[in-house]
Parts: C-alpha cells; structure tokens; sequence
C-alpha cells in the first residue's frame, strides 16, 4: 500500500508543481497589470470604453413646485422679520427667510427666497435630520450679482499706535489655532492653520505672527493682548477707508436638504477654519448652484459632499484662501462653466501646496467637467484624488497653476478631452511632482484631442506605486489599482525648452506600456528632440527610441505644429 502511494505521488509531483508555479505567475502578473480586488467584485469593464455622463434634465429642481415666494429686501423701509414677506412687505433679513423656508418645506411647501440687492452680513443655515419632502427650496438673487452674503463687519474706530503708521483695535475673539491633522507626512505652519482676514477697500492684507513682523498691507493679530494691528498701504487714509474684518465662518451650509436652488449671489470674506468651506452643501439630492461667485474667502469657497443628481454651472470661484471648488462622494454631477482661479494665497503665505492644497475630489461617480478654468492657482489646478471613476473632463483650459495642472491619483475610468493644460509651474521644494498631467496609479484614463505643452519638467508623467491598497468609498472593498490602460490619441503635446519633456515614466515602461495605446499625437519640442523619459533607461530619448522601447506612437509624429501656439 505505501509502495503504490509512493509511485502515485510521484507520478503527479511534477505536475502539482506546475501548478502551484503556474498560480504564482498568475499572481504575480494579476498584481502587476490587473486591477485586483478583495471583497466582493467591483465589476470594472475590461475595456476602454467610457460612458460619458450628460444630467437628464438640465436642472435637476422642479421650480413649479414652489407654492410660496417671499421677499427679502432690507432696504425697503417697511422691512421687517415680522412680516409676512410679500413684496410690499418684505423681511429684513436671510436667516428669517431661512427659517420659514424650513418650515414650509416640512410642512411639502415649496419655497422661493427671492432676495434684493445688498450686503447681507449673515450666517445661514439648513440642517435636517429626516427629509420626506419633495418639494424645492430657491435662494434668488433679484438681480444676479447684486446680492452678497459676507462674512465680514466693517470696523470703525481705529486708534493710531504710538505715532507710527500702524493702526490698532480691540480683539473680541478666542480664535484657537488648529492642530495639522497629518504630522507625520507634510508641515503645515500656524499661518496656514489661522483663520483671521481683513480688507482695506476691499483689497486683502497680509497676515503676519508678530508685531514686528508688520509691513505695509499687513495685519496682525495679538492673542495676548486681544488686539488687532494693521498697517495700511501708502496713501491709504485710514479714516476715509473701509475696513472689513472677518468674523463669521461658515455663510451658507445645507445638510439634508433635497431640491436645493442657490442662483445669482456672492459669497465672500468667510473666516472660515483650516479646511471649512464658505458654502457647503451635504447629503443632498437634486442640487442646483448657478450664476454664484465665491470670492476672497479664507480657506474654501464652495463645498459638496456626499450629494447626487447635481449641476454647478456658471460661477466664479476665486481668490480663496485655499480652493475655490471641491467635493466628495458626488454622484451624477455636472459642473459647467466653472471657473476656479488665483486661489491658495494662505498656503501661499505658509508654504503649502501639494497634499491637500488644490482642487481636490474625492470618490466621484459619474461627474463631468465641462469648461472647468483654473488659472494662476497656487496649488492644483484640478485633482482627482483617490477612487474617482467616470469622470468626463471635457474643453477644460488648466493654465498657469503652480505645482500641478491636473492630478489624476488612484482614480478609473477618466476621459480628458479637447482641453488645454499648459505653463503650469513647477514647485522646486517639490522634485515628485510635474506640472502637467500627473497620472498616480491611475487606470483607464483617455486623453483624447488635448493641447499639452509648456508645463515644466514634463508634459505627462505617469508614476507607479504598487503597494498603495485603495477603498471603494461606498461599498469598502479593497482594491488595487496599476497603471493600465491609457489611452493617447490625437493629443499635440509640446516642450519649451530643453528643461521640459513631453513624457516621464516612472518607473519601468514594462509596468503600464503593454496595455497602453498611443497614437496619432503630434510631439515637439524646439529645444531637443530627447524628450522622452524612461526612468530606468537612462538618459531621454529620442521619439525613434521612443517608438522603438514602448512598441507605441507607431502613427504619431515629432514635428512643429502648423499656426501659433500660445500656450507656449
């Protein structure tokens, strides 16, 4: 019995080692080209295909659903919060507007605010526990543009400091500093952490951490002494000027609230703590935000989380301390005609540009970028950070941001089309990044028909970490994602100088390159034709080389484009 046991085992060892040798090599080719899961199935399509997401409607609210309009106006003489808020009769402020607009709206009354030109210096708010209702809630301007909701006061009565140019006031505030949420992995300094701002003649002042520190077009803040000190510009007359100090933190937050319409107002001078919006939306259903500027607020301007069936079209969000646009968990989202620039000016003073400086996006679910500008921002133009998939970002111009122009992190299923990224700068503290487009674990991702060029160090860069493990922000299954699966096509993607190149891999072309298509771009580069870098070969290629190693761009070509460029 043991010596027939002994020759069967030994007829079948061989074969039982080749399998278990053949399910290593499985393993590790799964690792190295697939995305790959643990928990249930995420049901990724094994293809390129990409569905492009257009909203049904093109919004998203049933306005003939509101049954009650009430009028705000606070320069009317009759206006008063005890009114019933006709036209006649208006109320004199948001929050009691708010406050009967939530009322209605348990009791399924639609409502629409419609609210006349002013400075509203008011915080409001729309919080729900259980939302039945179908009804909408509209917040209106009168006259688009002409409504402002501040986050400031005007301060009067300032007190010259010892017959100098500096100008002091009481501080009614305990403001603490928070602490920086990520110590072990990026510096954030107490200046980018703090919250206070001021304006002289609604232009901003710098915030300095001393008293000494003061320069002109400065503030600071002494905690210690519960004073506020500023140092006006030259020629400016401190007692013929308007100054603002922000006070208030948050100027609109809805949570829960379905049917949601804001249209046509300014939001501004929000002190906002470290990572606070001005507005934020939350858990919400059919959202419309259009016609709305977020402007000059202290960290971010406009913020959605976990919302679906939502259409951002129309706004300005500039001049934030930190970003102007971000989300969350947005599901079936539009964001058109958007533009988002010269924002970050309090990373800027600290420093702070990478990690969660930028346009971030976290968890998307079929979401379209349409007109999406992002100009001269000190940080991200755009980022695509962890688990976004089905993202549409078409006939976006991503220009003239420092540090990255669009960031596309662990994220799937990504089209950019008939967009321009280009000069957008590098950040020398920061050798990892590329200012074009950074790609970082990043799979199923088309650009497709693109103007790319002038970004310094490179155009593209694609880089590769095997080991980061991802969850799916709604089921919580664990996955990997590897750099397979890009698509190139019908891009021009252009060089300045010597110092720029049109591609970066990183690290080895055998990680991403077997899966990719590359073809009909059109490269250049005035300077050099060895603009083509693969990390683990050395010195850059030319585009033969190129063509040659990666088996790609057989039907591209190395030549300067016909007509003017100015994104050069």
């Amino acid at each position: 019995m043991t010596k027939t046991w002994i020759i069967k085992f030994k007829k079948y060892f061989s074969l039982i080692v080749c399998i278990i040798l053949a399910a290593i090599i499985f393993s590790i080719k799964s690792d190295r080209f697939l995305i790959h899961y643990q928990g249930s199935p995420m049901n990724f399509p094994n293809n390129y295909e990409f569905v492009k997401y257009e909203p049904e409607n093109n919004n998203p609210v049933d306005e003939d659903l509101v049954s009650k309009i009430i009028y705000v106006n606070p320069k009317n003489i009759q206006a008063s919060d005890t009114n019933p808020g006709t036209e006649e009769l208006p109320l004199k402020t948001l929050n009691k507007a708010t406050e009967i607009a939530r009322k209605n709206y348990q009791n399924n009354l639609g409502t629409k605010a419609i609210i006349y030109p002013g400075i509203y210096r008011e915080s409001v708010e729309l919080i729900i526990q259980s939302n039945n209702s179908n009804v909408p809630i509209i917040f209106e301007a009168k006259e688009p543009g002409k409504v402002i909701v501040s986050g400031s006061d005007i301060w009067n009565n300032w007190t010259q400091y010892q017959n100098s140019k500096i100008y002091t006031h009481n501080w009614p505030y305990k403001w603490e500093i928070p602490d920086n949420p990520w110590p072990n992995n990026v510096e954030v300094t107490p200046i980018v952490r703090r919250k206070e701002i001021a304006f002289i003649n609604s232009k901003l002042l710098k915030q300095k951490l001393s008293l000494a520190e003061l320069t002109e077009g400065s503030f600071y803040i002494s905690d210690e002494e519960d004073k506020i000190y500023i140092f006006p510009e030259l020629g400016i007359d401190i007692n013929n000027s308007i100054i603002e100090v922000g006070i208030r933190n948050s100027l609109f937050l809805s949570k829960g609230f379905n049917n949601l319409v804001i249209r046509g107002i300014t939001f501004q001078h929000a002190s906002s703590n470290f990572r606070d919006a001005a507005v934020s939306i939350r858990s919400g259903k059919n959202i419309l935000v259009e016609n709305s500027q977020f402007l000059w607020n202290n960290w971010q301007g406009l913020h959605i989380r976990d919302c679906e069936n939502l259409i951002v079209r129309k706004i300005t969000a500039n001049y934030n301390g930190q970003r102007g646009v971000g989300g969350y968990k947005l599901r079936n989202t539009l964001y058109e005609d958007v533009e988002t620039s010269y924002n970050n000016w309090r990373g800027d003073w600290g420093g702070f540009y990478g990690w969660d400086a930028g346009h971030k996006f976290f968890y998307l679910r079929n979401v379209t970028f349409r007109r999406y500008t992002a100009v001269g921002n000190m940080a991200a133009g755009l980022w695509l950070d962890l688990d976004n998939s089905n993202v549409w970002i078409d006939q976006a111009y991503i220009c003239d941001n420092f540090h990255t122009g669009l960031y596309i992190e662990v994220s799937h299923h990504i089209l950019v089309s008939n967009s321009k990224i280009c000069r957008n700068r590098a950040n020398p503290e920061s050798l990892f990044h590329h200012p074009g487009i950074f790609g970082s674990n990043a799979s199923y991702v088309t650009l497709e028909n693109n103007l790319i060029c002038g970004n310094d160090r490179s155009q593209i860069k694609f880089y590769l970490n095997n080991k980061r493990e991802i969850k799916n922000g709604y089921t919580k299954d664990k996955y990997f994602l590897n750099g397979e699966n890009w698509v190139l096509r019908n891009n021009t993607i252009i060089g300045k100088n010597s110092s720029q190149l049109l591609i970066y891999l990183q690290p080895t072309w055998e990680w991403f390159t077997d899966s990719w298509i590359s073809e009909n771009n059109t490269w250049y580069n005035p300077d050099t034709s060895n603009s083509f870098q693969i990390k683990d070969r050395g010195k850059a290629k030319n585009f033969e080389d190129w063509q040659s190693i990666v088996s790609l761009d057989k039907e591209s070509v190395f030549t300067q484009p016909e007509g003017k460029l100015d994104c050069i």
